[in-house]
């Protein structure tokens, strides 16, 4: 897990450092608010990425080995295999509250937040 983890970070990272509009949502963010992170696993990072964003982040996950699919309102990117799997779900289209079934649309006045690591 320390090995995902670390990969996934340095992901993060170099999508910050190209200034692609993003923040880091499902179990990865939800580990940056909690005093033990250890408690909560994830197999992969969940994310949102404004539109402007799209083409940089899809450049930079080619340039890292990912293979990128569009699903719909979802793109899966993924490289490896086994345990050297590592997989992205980025958010394109309106993310929706699967308790309430209420859509919020991506946008460039999306407003997100900084994820700090």
């Amino acid at each position: 897990m320390d090995e995902l983890l670390a990969d996934l970070r340095m992901l993060v990272r170099a999508i910050d450092d190209r200034g692609i509009p993003f923040a880091a949502i499902g179990a990865f963010a939800v580990r940056a608010y909690l005093r033990n992170p250890d408690r909560r696993l994830t197999r992969d990072l969940d994310m949102v990425v404004a539109p402007e964003g799209l083409a940089s982040l899809r450049e930079l996950l080619e340039e890292r080995g990912y293979r990128v699919y569009d699903t719909g309102t979802w793109w899966r990117a993924d490289r490896g295999d086994g345990e050297a799997r590592r997989v992205v779900d980025i958010a394109v289209g309106a993310v929706v509250d699967p308790m309430s079934f209420e859509s919020y649309s991506i946008g460039s006045r999306f407003n997100l937040p900084r994820l700090v690591l």
